[in-house]
């Protein structure tokens, strides 16, 4: 896949993507759809944030960073994060 054809395909769907993150602004069938077919998307990422916390890494380089929503979580624990967004991975 080419570099063109991944950034086209997540500037498309990027605020679709961010609803998995915040129920708040689902649908009713989006959130039934969310827990049954994307758990595990909100898994990973409870999962990435418990393992920071637990591990006591200070630091952590989020590449492919996306919306942000993994640096915001990090900065509200006090943790140092560098982003690498998708175009220059």
């Amino acid at each position: 896949m080419d570099t063109n054809h991944l950034r086209d395909h997540f500037n498309r769907h990027a605020a679709e993507f961010d609803r998995l993150y915040d129920p708040g602004h689902q649908t009713r069938l989006g959130r039934w759809l969310n827990r049954r077919h994307r758990s595990d998307i909100a898994g990973r990422y409870l999962a990435a944030l418990d393992h920071v916390r637990t591990s006591g890494a200070q630091s952590v380089l989020d590449v492919g960073c996306g919306p942000g929503h993994y640096l915001a979580a990090l900065a509200k624990m006090e943790v140092r994060s560098v982003k690498v967004p998708e175009g220059h991975v």
